[in-house]
């Protein structure tokens, strides 16, 4: 039974010790961190942390895991044991970083939580599905992702390591790697103006028009979008997600600057309604599958 609700919950334990202990090398975690373990599951990424941090918080949502690991860690003083789903638990409000292997199927709502929260991490490496990842990267090359338009001014996020299949048990059937997301020294916008800029980005990602010149000129006017457009160097025609993360603040900085309507606000907050909503409803029907597998 216990083995049917890992598998469903996507969670892919890492085999070696010694790998654990190579990939905390490239981090900048030390003696004098406090660290969160989010699905902390048989404590192999816990036990390495305690030798290299001053205190850990190992996250498991299930109970006989967290059990397990209070049994192993009852004489190490620096290591807490939680049992908690992470979508219920409280982020600490003094510094901290983060260093875990989280289970594929909530990795973007583990994530968002920590983007997005009022005390986000210094630094968190966590092991998610590639593709997962490229989503919340964003590129010059290529199209970008809303959330990856949303957190660039604040977090530098890239790829530090990319795992073999091999890595874990039991063996995924997709590519792994270590995200890497830094909180950044100086954040590339006023942080007086994210919730404005995080407003801005979603009314624009969400209209029906198909390009920046339909989509915006509600908020710019039409003439004013067009000769703005030239004015940074991108197309008028460019959807949101063609235009680089550079372009998405000259707009923003222009908007602070000369609009004064406010046909954005509340955007990001009704999104965020919007998915705590589908994050409901896929908890629950997960929830139930679950349940009835196990039960046959």
């Amino acid at each position: 039974m216990f083995k049917k609700r890992r598998k469903l919950l996507s969670q892919n334990f890492l085999k070696d010790r010694k790998l654990i202990t190579k990939l905390l090398r490239q981090t900048s975690i030390g003696k004098k961190d406090i660290v969160l373990d989010i699905g902390a599951g048989e404590g192999i990424i816990t036990r390495v942390l305690a030798k290299s941090a001053d205190k850990i918080l190992a996250i498991e949502v299930d109970k006989k895991l967290a059990d397990s690991l209070r049994e192993q860690f009852k004489f190490q003083k620096n290591v807490a044991v939680i049992n908690k789903d992470f979508r219920n638990f409280c982020l600490p409000k003094d510094n901290y970083k983060v260093l875990a292997n989280i289970p594929f199927i909530i990795t973007s709502v583990v994530i968002k939580k920590l983007l997005f929260a009022k005390d986000p991490p210094l630094d968190a490496y966590l092991v998610v599905q590639k593709e997962a990842a490229e989503k919340f990267m964003t590129r010059f090359d290529k199209r970008n992702s809303q959330i990856s338009v949303l957190v660039h001014p604040f977090f530098d996020i890239k790829v530090i390591h990319r795992f073999k299949r091999s890595d874990f048990y039991p063996r995924p059937k997709v590519d792994s790697v270590l995200l890497h997301i830094e909180k950044r020294s100086e954040y590339l916008i006023n942080i007086k103006h994210r919730s404005l800029f995080q407003d801005f980005v979603v009314f624009a990602f969400n209209q029906t028009k198909p390009n920046i010149i339909e989509g915006l000129s509600s908020v710019f006017g039409k003439s004013e979008i067009i000769s703005l457009s030239k004015k940074i160097g991108i197309s008028p025609r460019s959807k949101p997600s063609e235009l680089d993360p550079k372009h998405w603040i000259e707009l923003f900085e222009y908007f602070v600057e000369n609009v004064k309507n406010n046909k954005v606000k509340g955007s990001f907050k009704k999104l965020l309604k919007q998915q705590i909503r589908l994050q409901k409803i896929h908890r629950t029907r997960n929830n139930s599958t679950w349940k009835d597998k196990v039960r046959h």
